[in-house]
């Protein structure tokens, strides 16, 4: 059986609360756009430590079934000590935060377009649309790096987007696991029913 999901895996849900997480986090950007950049550091930094920690324990505890475990563990560690770093200093320039988070962004977006691949090998049938808006958030992050300061008040937008985008990204990469994990627990109750036959 391929060794990047095992029908054991555990935690599929996590990345579907982390995606539920950072879509309401990108959400709660447009509702209160002209919130202080103080009080989204604040949420950023609540939002980050939370779904920092819940990634870190996802990833240690398939850390024998994901082949890539590696790197969620890496971008949970990164997003937890961003919370942290963002807790402590909450009153960060809009650059500051506006750099913070496109790296932030770059990063996930990035492992997110390799397990995309991940995913077509195992015949996940939805694999492209974790690749598609993987590479949609590495063009936002870019934006975000590129210049902030010409994007201005915009920025706190192009943070929501991205947010959003990489919120769908781990609702799809729940779901795929969960449809993996399901159809591998049939095939092998299948393979099973036929050995006790003959």
């Amino acid at each position: 059986m391929n060794d990047f999901i095992e029908t054991e895996l555990k935690y599929w849900y996590v990345p579907l609360i982390l995606g539920i997480l950072f879509i309401g986090l990108g959400i709660l950007v447009f509702a209160t756009p002209e919130a202080t950049f103080l009080t989204i550091a604040v949420l950023f930094s609540i939002g980050f430590v939370v779904s920092g920690i819940v990634e870190v324990m996802f990833s240690l505890s398939n850390r024998g079934i994901l082949k890539n475990w590696g790197w969620h563990l890496v971008g949970g560690i990164i997003t937890l000590i961003l919370g942290i770093l963002l807790s402590l200093k909450p009153d960060f320039s809009a650059l500051v935060l506006s750099l913070y988070i496109g790296f932030w962004l770059l990063f996930r977006s990035i492992v997110y377009t390799s397990s995309a691949f991940e995913l077509k090998s195992v015949g996940i049938k939805n694999w492209g649309w974790m690749f598609a808006f993987g590479i949609i958030g590495i063009i936002f992050s870019f934006i975000l790096l590129w210049n902030p300061l010409l994007i201005g008040i915009g920025f706190v937008f192009w943070i929501g987007y991205g947010l959003i985008i990489l919120g769908i990204i781990n609702i799809i990469l729940g779901f795929s696991i969960r449809r993996f994990k399901k159809d591998a627990e049939e095939f092998i109750d299948g393979m099973e029913d036929q050995t006790n036959r003959s």
